[in-house]
């Protein structure tokens, strides 16, 4: 499947590139980058913004060092091969995406594996495309990974400047494959969605459409390269649109979210956003006495997609800016999908989003009828736009495969230059998901599973027909997660479990039931918190809700499979036979206590791993979302099921509070609490002053971008 071709015919011929005088159209990423390269060489494409230094890169310089990279893996390897590429965030990877593309290669963006979790899904998408190339930076893997050993490393920020260029670079069709975006979450079942040249370059079109750029915008990305949104928009939009971008790390957002609007102020942002919890973020640990010194006017587009977005997210992060500039019209609510690129519907820029009330308990029972004074339950939803140039959007009944009427809820049909060929060596796959059909024949359509409906010219998301779980704009396969529970605690290795998504404070979190046999455990805390160990540790979220019950409790299909769904229904009608019901609770606002400090350095030594248990005590229990009083000097960290944002706000807090810096390692696994005290009281006693953690942006020494990594 290394061709796409007679799939996209119509876009031979290429796209139209913006802001350039006569019509110049492109057909490939390369041609693309070779374009702005040629014409604005010296112009400033991409700028990384790291803790104490700024890296800058120009079109001429970007394509000089993707040339280089280029010549050397031509050599190396064989067109449309896929390659692996493993980095941070960073310049890095966009010079090894492009190399890898004038090579004639398919790029696979994926995370750098930080444990075992994510070096064996690695190790899983290296089988399924058969990979043995992996490109790199020997700074942010210094060890490789021993799972991983077997395939060929290549670590591209250990070549030199004088790398040879003058090599017959690959010149790829508009059909050929661009690169595989594998969706997140599946371990088990890996699928690698096949994005032709044709597919992105039209998708960044569609964006454009509706973003409005100019040669003045200025865009501002945080969003992870190996996600779709992070990929199409936040790396290759402002290349397509020519304009500046800069980036920084998802980690510095999720460590300080004021970090994201200083950005955008300081640098004039016009085009930034992200998935509806950024939004929320943003709100939540952004005090007003530190809201001072913002200014958003700039900011034309903020847009909200990859997972729900709320209406009541959008009035809230409104509400809190508006005296800083930001303006309500600038929100920008989209859905898409990684099978659609990225993009399937939005609006127009300065449109703002239509928020509508409706009858929840009509949507329940399928049916969509707007609110009125009479209406016992009603549902505010955001509308995500109207589809894109050349993009058929149909809401289908997915029984009869019939039309659904306007007043009908269904699934999401999608076909359009945007949709991809399929999945990457998956044909049976690839038929139920892209090769979708009407009852009368016409398409095939890309079956989205979601659920949604038509009102006003504009779509809206109602729920899901496949059962993803979406947390913070990441997908979670049930059957991923169950397989986890089953090897968290050797009494739940022959358990059925059923995990659904359940709202809660207006997100999105995981819930769980696991059958544990025909008797209550002995000890079912001690199962709970290894179940919440293991998922925390293998998918990085937490299990908000974990239910212990009878054998026999979850309800299955006459041919044994799970009905998660119908499960959770039983739940919440209070109807399933339970032994133990374990749910965290709202996690409490622990503010920087200026005394904690002190009172800590002051401690003699006998005392002070005292006083640092009670500190990790109150800041564990506030972003673990349990009771002070459940937590001890002898509570394993991993039982506290600390998810990955979770966790990086603690490695945060530690620093700016203490001045320590721990390796994220530190917080996984069965280390206690009183043994966390002690390493930092270890760290607190070879020094006398406290750390000072350097601002974004302030004079530092220059670092080598190696040295910085």
């Amino acid at each position: 499947m290394a061709s796409v071709r007679g799939s996209h015919a119509a876009l031979e011929r290429g796209v139209p590139l913006p802001h350039y005088d006569g019509p110049i159209r492109v057909r490939s990423l390369i041609e693309l980058l070779r374009l702005r390269a040629e014409r604005q060489a010296n112009q400033l494409a991409y700028t990384f913004l790291a803790d104490r230094e700024r890296f800058s890169l120009t079109y001429g310089q970007l394509d000089r060092r993707a040339r280089q990279l280029g010549s050397y893996l031509a050599e190396r390897s064989r067109r449309q091969d896929p390659v692996l590429l493993l980095y941070p965030a960073g310049l890095e990877f966009l010079e090894a995406f492009f190399g890898a593309l004038y090579a004639g290669l398919v790029p696979v963006p994926l995370p750098v594996p930080r444990n075992r979790a994510a070096s064996e899904r690695v190790l899983v998408v290296a089988r399924d495309t058969a990979a043995r190339l992996v490109l790199s930076c020997r700074a942010a893997l210094p060890e490789q990974p021993r799972d991983l050993a077997g395939l060929e490393w290549v670590f591209t920020d250990e070549f030199g400047p004088d790398w040879d260029t003058s090599f017959d670079p690959v010149e790829p069709r508009a059909d050929d494959v661009a690169y595989l975006q594998y969706t997140s979450g599946s371990t088990q079942l890996p699928r690698g969605v096949v994005l032709s040249h044709a597919n992105v370059l039209h998708n960044l079109w569609n964006i454009d459409q509706g973003f409005r750029h100019t040669p003045e915008s200025v865009s501002v990305t945080w969003l992870p390269h190996f996600h779709d949104m992070g990929l199409v928009y936040g790396l290759l939009g402002p290349l397509y649109g020519g304009f500046p971008c800069y980036v920084f790390s998802p980690a510095a957002f999720i460590q300080r979210p004021r970090l994201w609007l200083e950005v955008i102020t300081e640098f004039r942002a016009t085009h930034s956003g992200g998935p509806n919890f950024a939004f929320d973020l943003c709100v939540r640990r952004i005090p007003p006495d530190q809201r001072e010194g913002l200014e958003l006017s700039s900011w034309q587009v903020a847009f909200n997609g990859a997972e729900p977005v709320r209406a009541e997210t959008l009035e809230r992060f409104a509400e809190a800016f508006e005296p800083y500039g930001f303006r309500r019209e600038a929100f920008y609510p989209a859905y898409g999908l990684a099978e659609a690129t990225l993009k399937v519907t939005g609006s127009l820029r300065g449109q703002g989003p239509l928020i509508v009330g409706f009858d929840g308990d009509a949507l329940a029972q399928g049916r969509v009828r707007p609110a009125n004074e009479q209406t016992a339950r009603v549902r505010h939803m955001v509308g995500c736009g109207a589809p894109g140039p050349d993009t058929e959007v149909r809401i289908v009944n997915p029984e009869t495969r019939q039309l659904c009427g306007e007043d009908e809820l269904g699934e999401i049909w999608v076909r359009g230059p945007g949709v991809a060929y399929g999945y990457w060596q998956q044909p049976e796959a690839t038929q139920q998901t892209f090769q979708a059909r009407l009852a009368d024949g016409s398409g095939p359509y890309l079956r989205t599973g979601d659920l949604g409906f038509i009102y006003q010219g504009q779509l809206f998301i109602a729920g899901r027909l496949k059962e993803l779980i979406i947390i913070r704009g990441l997908n979670h396969y049930p059957s991923d997660l169950e397989a986890t529970v089953r090897q968290a605690h050797p009494a739940l290795a022959s358990s059925l479990v059923a995990a659904f998504p359940i709202e809660d404070g207006g997100e999105e979190r995981l819930g769980l039931v696991v059958e544990t046999g025909s008797r209550a455990p002995d000890d079912p805390q001690e199962i709970v918190d290894a179940v919440r160990r293991a998922i925390a540790e293998n998918h990085q979220i937490q299990a908000w809700m974990v239910v212990l019950a009878r054998k026999g409790t979850i309800p299955r299909t006459s041919s044994g499979k799970i009905q998660r769904g119908l499960c959770k229904e039983l739940l919440e009608r209070g109807e399933l036979e339970t032994f133990y019901v374990s749910r965290l609770e709202p996690g409490i606002e622990v503010g920087d206590l200026q005394s904690d400090w002190e009172r800590i350095r002051e401690a003699l030594p006998a005392e002070r791993i005292g006083r640092l248990v009670e500190y990790l005590r109150q800041r564990i229990a506030a972003l673990g979302h349990v009771a002070v009083q459940e937590l001890t000097a002898e509570t394993s960290l991993g039982s506290v099921g600390l998810d990955s944002l979770a966790a990086v706000e603690l490695l945060h807090r530690i620093e700016r509070e203490l001045g320590v810096v721990l390796d994220p390692a530190e917080l996984w696994g069965d280390k206690t609490i009183s043994e966390l005290a002690t390493r930092l009281a270890s760290e607190l006693a070879t020094s006398d002053v406290r750390t000072t953690i350097p601002a974004l942006g302030s004079k530092q020494p220059p670092l080598s971008f190696e040295q910085e990594r």
